[in-house]
């Protein structure tokens, strides 16, 4: 999907490790608006709704170089919007509005003793790349069945596949929670 970033920043991940949050929305298609729409639906009945449109990338590698991904990330940012380039030391304010391509594909997770089907980015691609169909959508990424309870499939879960009707529309940035 064609995206834009609404917003970057550094954050630590659960294992500690540094990681930056690309918080995003699709910008494009028939899925315009998607996480938009539902952070709003979900602030109806919840007053701390969450925004779920986030893609997690890792600077730096175990060994401490950094990683192909995040560079690649930010490439597909330049190569995206014409005349933007990336300037260091990063201020992540200069990602807000850009446009990038997401690819995503289906992960199951383990959610409350059940195993769901959830659907997540896993690569950063050019817009033109998503725009012109150059992409292959990635295998599902299924549970390992010797993880029970750690992420792994539990033998008595049942599988859900989470569906929701959407009508797109235009992010209004001034209701996001951040």
């Amino acid at each position: 999907y064609v995206c834009k970033v609404l917003k970057m920043e550094e954050a630590v991940a659960q294992s500690g490790k540094q990681m930056v949050v690309m918080y995003y929305d699709i910008a494009e298609g028939e899925h315009a608006g998607y996480y938009d729409q539902q952070y709003k639906r979900e602030k109806q009945s919840n007053s701390e709704a969450k925004w779920r449109g986030k893609y997690y990338l890792f600077p730096y590698t175990k060994e401490g170089f950094t990683n192909p991904s995040f560079k690649g990330a930010l490439t597909c940012i330049e190569k995206s919007n014409m005349g933007f380039k990336v300037v260091w030391p990063l201020n992540f304010d200069m990602f807000k509005g850009k446009l990038i391509g997401l690819l995503f594909r289906e992960e199951d997770v383990l959610w409350q003793g059940r195993v769901i089907t959830t659907v997540r980015p896993c690569a950063a691609r050019t817009v033109d790349d998503i725009r012109n169909d150059r992409c292959t959508v990635p295998k599902k990424k299924e549970l390992d069945n010797g993880q029970s309870g750690q992420g792994g499939q539990d033998a008595n879960a049942q599988s859900v596949y989470n569906t929701q009707e959407f009508t797109p529309t235009t992010v209004d940035t001034d209701e996001l929670p951040f």
